[in-house]
């Protein structure tokens, strides 16, 4: 198993530098530091009106503000801050 998994975790890593290449200098400094705050889990989903990060519901017009956010900008939960996608 360790050979299949150390390929897999390279290939990993390799798609991560891929990614984070492109992303401008502060947007990649926002995503390091969220991750470093929550356990390297600066991502969360959004479900309905609840962020599968901290599990709390976005109000009305916090779910309008995430939901208007510009193409190509991830908006932030207002409770943990985590990056939402949805």
């Amino acid at each position: 198993y360790a050979p299949a998994l150390n390929a897999e975790a390279a290939a990993l890593r390799a798609k991560r530098a891929d990614a984070a290449a492109a992303l401008s200098a502060s947007d990649l400094a926002a995503y390091e530091h969220a991750r470093s705050q929550f356990g390297g889990v600066a991502v969360a989903r959004l479900e309905g009106r609840t962020c599968q990060g901290c599990h709390l519901d976005l109000s009305p017009g916090e779910l309008d503000a995430v939901k208007r956010a510009p193409a190509g900008e991830l908006p932030e939960c207002p409770q943990c801050n985590r990056f939402l996608v949805h």
